[in-house]
């Protein structure tokens, strides 16, 4: 419980780009990323933005993205399965589930 409070805790409060889009380009410039996308542009501060390594920002990526993390902070324990969801709201919501293997 812990472990996933802290993983919540560093993503709060920044902005969260896919990094991994196929419809969108992101570039550093300078304090900032330029996010491309059709003939938009948009520019965020590097220091309020994460850029993380997933394909959409949908409650479906988020708790894949949060389960591989947390499997991998939790190595070293004894678990078994995991079954991981994010909620932006009501009936919106997606899971991932991580099911040791076993040899």
């Amino acid at each position: 419980k812990n472990r996933l409070a802290a993983l919540c805790d560093s993503l709060d409060e920044y902005m969260l780009l896919a990094g991994d889009s196929p419809y969108q380009q992101i570039s550093e410039e300078g304090a900032c990323f330029r996010v491309s996308y059709a003939e938009e542009e948009m520019l965020y501060l590097r220091s309020d933005t994460l850029v993380l390594p997933i394909r959409n920002a949908t409650v479906e990526e988020f708790s894949s993205y949060l389960l591989q993390l947390l499997v991998q902070d939790s190595a070293a324990d004894d678990l078994r399965e995991i079954e991981l969801c994010v909620a932006s709201g009501p009936g919106q919501k997606g899971c991932a589930n991580w099911r040791k293997d076993a040899s």
